[in-house]
């Protein structure tokens, strides 16, 4: 793979989550709750799917997700 600049990979994922978001809320049911790690990526990634889906959904932070935990 050919070395990208990190905003080209950056707009290339935002725009990856909104339309995998997008697919996904026309075909299964929407999660009551949005779980996610302390990492910045990992919030950012659960705050992109929430935006994309028709309805509010609550994002929720845990520790048990973050890098290291068993």
């Amino acid at each position: 793979m050919a070395h990208q600049p990190v905003k080209g990979r950056l707009d290339r994922g935002r725009r990856q989550v909104g339309e995998l978001a997008s697919w996904l809320s026309t075909r299964t049911a929407l999660p009551d709750l949005i779980w996610h790690s302390p990492l910045v990526r990992a919030r950012q990634t659960a705050q992109a799917f929430a935006a994309a889906w028709p309805v509010e959904i609550p994002l929720e932070e845990t520790a048990v997700m973050a890098p290291g935990m068993r």
